[in-house]
């Protein structure tokens, strides 16, 4: 394996679980910058990081990092992006990767005119399963896909002054666990979108708590889409088509689905290992693969529809 260098920005859990995953593959993490200088060193000494920046325009300066992991809050997804992009990085961002599509548009400028990679770290786009089983389904395979159904349902401290629920961080339902909901269904869906008709429930903070979303994509496919921070439901999906339906439970991080024939016959079908989902996203990122960055666009433009539906504005979007 080709050694590459990377640095880190942001040490919360969704870091400490890359970190983690890095360190076990045999990989080294050459740098990192927190705001929270104390905690950064000692997120440091935990997953043996050699540099710990004082400021992220020094993380920006050192021209030995090659790749940039990027696990901030949303609201400041597109100033580190950009910053690194600028610097010549290479960027794997937490998804949602920005907060609309605007931000998207302005770093896919960048990057392609730096040759620089850009990608969302979501283990939809990047599991065995998916890549395999969407691959099927697209093939006709299992007929015309006609609908999918995709839940996930969070049950969150019901805080205002915590992330999940704060404007000034964009919080809410939508990009931070709807993004995997969509996503499901953009890698199963055949077809344009043609319309999308949502309605939310929001927080006392304004962000949404609750969403459903129904999905018509052009040749009639009809998605419906639901997700909460405020109640509990399972991680699934159904996806129908016209001789057979296939269910995927924990989807996220699926490494096995259920097929059921019209005939009565199963199959279940697996690949993968739910526990290797990170090492996916690094191996895929390292490897300059595919990961699906047009579906990445595609709900990054759903997503911001959808908001403009529900007149949700974040202040740190002007």
């Amino acid at each position: 394996m080709k050694n590459k260098t990377w640095a880190f920005v942001g040490c919360g859990w969704a870091g400490g679980d890359m970190a983690q995953k890095l360190v076990e593959s045999g990989r080294k993490i050459n740098g990192l910058y927190s705001r929270n200088f104390e905690r950064a060193s000692e997120f440091a000494k935990k997953y043996g990081i050699d540099t710990v920046y004082e400021r992220f325009d020094d993380l920006c300066r050192d021209e030995s990092i090659e790749n940039v992991y990027i696990a901030t809050p949303h609201s400041v997804h597109a100033q580190h992006i950009k910053a690194c992009l600028l610097s010549g990085k290479n960027v794997l961002c937490e998804k949602a990767i920005v907060m609309n599509i605007s931000q998207l548009d302005d770093l896919c400028g960048i990057a392609n005119e730096r040759s620089l990679r850009l990608a969302e770290a979501m283990t939809v786009y990047n599991m065995p399963l998916h890549r395999q089983l969407s691959e099927r389904v697209k093939s006709g395979a299992f007929g015309k896909v006609n609908l999918i159904q995709v839940n996930f349902g969070s049950t969150k401290p019901y805080d205002m002054s915590n992330r999940f629920f704060s404007m000034e961080y964009a919080g809410g339902a939508m990009l931070d666990i709807g993004v995997y909901a969509l996503a499901l269904e953009s890698m199963y869906s055949t077809g344009e979108i043609c319309s999308i008709d949502s309605n939310v429930t929001k927080a006392p903070s304004t962000v949404d708590e609750s969403f459903g979303a129904v999905i018509k994509r052009c040749g009639g496919q009809i998605s419906t889409v639901t997700v909460s921070l405020c109640s509990k439901l399972p991680k699934r999906a159904v996806i129908s088509c016209d001789d057979a339906y296939i269910e995927i439970q924990d989807y996220p991080r699926a490494d096995k689905a259920l097929i059921v024939y019209n005939d009565g016959k199963t199959e279940v079908f697996s690949s993968g290992k739910s526990s290797d989902a990170l090492l996916y996203e690094i191996e895929a990122f390292e490897n300059g693969e595919n990961m699906h960055f047009e579906n990445t666009y595609s709900v990054m433009k759903s997503m911001t529809y959808m908001r403009e539906q529900w007149d949700l504005h974040y202040p740190c979007e002007d």
